[in-house]
């Protein structure tokens, strides 16, 4: 089953939010989207599949291209399903972005996306978050809304324009490493404040420290500790923007030793304090929110 709400819609872009309440299994039937679009996993898990040999997991930590009328079908591996934020821009802000991030792919433009998926970097995790609470709350206005959403899709396009794929084996040998990350991913993403070792999480999975670390660096793009560090901070910042929570029970839920690792790490990683994004996501004073949403970059302080 899944709901469709539509947060913000005018003629540059809308703005949705799916809540899909799949149970756990295989992959649903063939289906295609209708518009060019950037999906956002806000909670849960998804794998969307290309083919049979193709998949990519999406995360609180990625972003997944939907090219319209292209077929692929979705499973969901941990039950639960997934939530998501969904940016579908009009063909003419789609171009717009294009042909000034990414001009190669303007002249595509019945396939603008280069991959299928991409890691967001931090900047875009929080912006993403941000812009979404803000809507549902109503404290975000037209203005803000168009600026946030316009800001993210240059950026999303950008870093898949920049990121290049590494170089992977054929056939056989590629689609086993890619099972080796996809199956790291879902677990780290199951339980991201669990205190894994690297050797516990290959025993899981069935192969030496040595290769899962190598394969998960070379097909994700990140290091394992990074994955998990980013996952448990994505999935913190539901409850520093959504409840009233204190940081220091926040903290603990998320798998970190006390409040100051956490405050320091989320500074690190989003460029601000837990308490200072709290305070963004309610205020009706948009200078600072504007400026996050709109930021090319975030620089840890």
């Amino acid at each position: 089953m899944r709901a469709n709400t539509i947060l913000f819609h005018s003629d540059i872009v809308r703005v949705r939010a799916v809540h899909c309440a799949a149970a756990a299994g295989g992959c649903a039937p063939t289906e295609w989207s209708e518009t060019h679009s950037i999906v956002f996993a806000e909670a849960g898990v998804f794998v969307k599949h290309l083919s049979r040999h193709a998949a990519v997991v999406a995360d609180s930590g990625h972003a997944v291209f939907f090219s319209a009328n292209r077929p692929y079908r979705v499973s969901h591996p941990m039950p639960g399903g997934d939530d998501c934020l969904v940016l579908e821009p009009s063909s003419s802000a789609l171009a717009d972005a294009l042909r000034i991030v990414d001009p190669v792919s303007a002249e595509r433009p019945e396939s603008p996306f280069r991959r299928a998926a991409i890691p967001l970097p931090p900047h875009l995790v929080v912006r993403r978050r941000l812009l979404h609470h803000r809507l549902v709350r109503g404290v975000a206005g037209a203005l803000e809304v168009e600026e946030g959403a316009l800001a993210l899709l240059g950026a999303s396009v950008r870093a898949s324009a920049e990121r290049a794929p590494a170089p992977q084996p054929a056939g056989r040998e590629a689609r086993r490493r890619a099972e080796l990350a996809e199956a790291a991913q879902l677990i780290i993403a199951s339980q991201a404040a669990d205190r894994w070792t690297l050797r516990a999480l290959a025993r899981r999975i069935g192969c030496s420290p040595f290769h899962l670390a190598r394969v998960f660096r070379d097909v994700v793009g990140l290091s394992i500790h990074q994955y998990q560090l980013r996952a448990r901070l994505s999935a913190a910042l539901d409850d520093v923007l959504d409840s009233e929570r204190g940081l220091s029970a926040i903290a603990i839920d998320a798998g970190f030793a006390h409040h100051s690792h956490f405050s320091a790490a989320f500074r690190r990683t989003f460029g601000m304090t837990p308490s200072a994004l709290r305070r963004d996501g309610t205020s009706r004073d948009v200078t600072r929110v504007r400026k996050i949403l709109t930021a090319t970059s975030v620089s840890p302080g």
